[in-house]
């Protein structure tokens, strides 16, 4: 049987090979730069969560699973505010350095509620004024558009 001799291939450090010294130097850098991007996504999504802040300005504590306020300034009814509670089951995403884009996703059963840190309150009573703002805004909002209705009508 002849002895078939292997063509020279040049391996990488995440054991891919390659035929030519050029292509391989290339692969590692991209293996170099995913890996920084990694770390960058990283250390960014820590900076990011060491500085969010809640609708109160509180900073938000990813060690206080607890209980917050959300106040929805378009409900079926109008302005409603609801208590939601977050635990460990509670997933994260860390979208940028913009705190309105950090969520918190909520499941419940099959639904997945996403609650934007910035919107949500640490303390009830701060949710409570926001929720009376909302109202007065939501009231204002349809009387002018009833006075609207009138003037159409005449």
């Amino acid at each position: 049987m002849p002895v078939k001799s292997k063509p020279q291939a040049y391996a990488c450090s995440d054991g891919e090979e390659f035929p030519t010294k050029k292509e391989a130097e290339l692969h590692e850098e991209l293996i170099e730069a995913v890996n920084n991007f990694r770390l960058a996504k990283e250390r960014l999504g820590r900076a990011t969560a060491a500085t969010v802040k809640t609708a109160d300005g509180d900073l938000f504590d990813f060690h206080r699973w607890n209980t917050y306020w959300f106040v929805s300034k378009h409900g079926a009814f109008g302005p409603a505010m609801r208590q939601v509670q977050f635990g460990y089951g509670t997933g994260v995403n860390l979208g940028g350095g913009d705190n309105a884009r950090v969520e918190l996703v909520l499941t419940e059963g099959d639904r997945h509620i996403y609650f934007a840190i910035a919107e949500i309150y640490s303390r009830e009573e701060n949710a409570r004024k926001a929720l009376a703002q909302a109202i007065r805004e939501h009231i204002t909002t349809k009387e002018e558009e009833l006075a609207e209705l009138a003037k159409e009508k005449k």
